[in-house]
């Protein structure tokens, strides 16, 4: 229930970001706004797939790899967010990838069944 309660911030603090209204995510989503307004609420549970769909449709795969790396869901509301998070992404997603990296996540890609 934790995780639906602070997933729902990050996915309504995203959208609005983005500056689209539920009833635009819903339709991004092909979801009824009322599915929309009850995960960001967390009066519904969040299945992994629709999380990562949507933080995909938002370009915010960055917040998709923290959080199935481990990050804290906490500590990612708390960041991603910010001014200098995202000053400091703007830097990584210029950089060229480490095939490491890429090895990686291709890994839990597929432990996840998970498509980006």
């Amino acid at each position: 229930m934790m995780f639906d309660i602070i997933a729902g911030k990050i996915l309504r603090k995203a959208r609005n970001e983005a500056g689209l209204t539920q009833e635009d995510m819903a339709e991004k989503l092909n979801y009824h706004t009322s599915v929309i307004s009850k995960i960001e609420n967390a009066t519904m549970g969040i299945k992994t797939n629709l999380y990562v769909d949507w933080l995909k449709e938002l370009n915010r795969e960055d917040i998709t790899v923290m959080t199935i790396s481990g990050v804290p869901l906490e500590t990612i509301l708390e960041i991603a967010f910010t001014e200098e998070y995202k000053e400091k992404l703007k830097v990584v997603k210029n950089k060229p990838i480490d095939p490491n990296i890429i090895e990686k996540v291709n890994k839990l890609k597929k432990e996840f069944d998970i498509e980006f």
